[in-house]
């Protein structure tokens, strides 16, 4: 069953980039999919696919980051615009 799978699948580099890039597929078919790689492959690569998701979990902590940053940043600006602002109004 599991070469009657590969080779309906086609190229099994092919079958994984297109995996990588997210294509949707119900989950049993998944991991059946995966056990067959895994075995033909002595699970070489059983972790491409973990790989690329912490990969991506890691740039969009960094993202995160990089906003609330930003986020911090522009709040100080405020602040100091408002305190500007406020001083200006007890001057006059």
């Amino acid at each position: 069953e599991c070469k009657k799978l590969i080779t309906t699948m086609g190229d099994i580099k092919t079958f994984e980039s297109n995996l990588s890039q997210q294509i949707i597929m119900p989950r049993h078919y998944k991991n059946t999919i995966a056990i067959c790689i895994n075995r033909r492959r002595r699970a070489r690569n059983a972790f491409t696919l973990r790989g690329a998701l912490d990969v991506a979990q890691n740039e969009n902590r960094k993202r995160v980051q990089e906003l609330e940053e930003m986020l911090e940043e522009r709040k100080e600006q405020i602040v100091e615009m408002v305190q500007r602002n406020w001083l200006r109004e007890e001057k006059h």
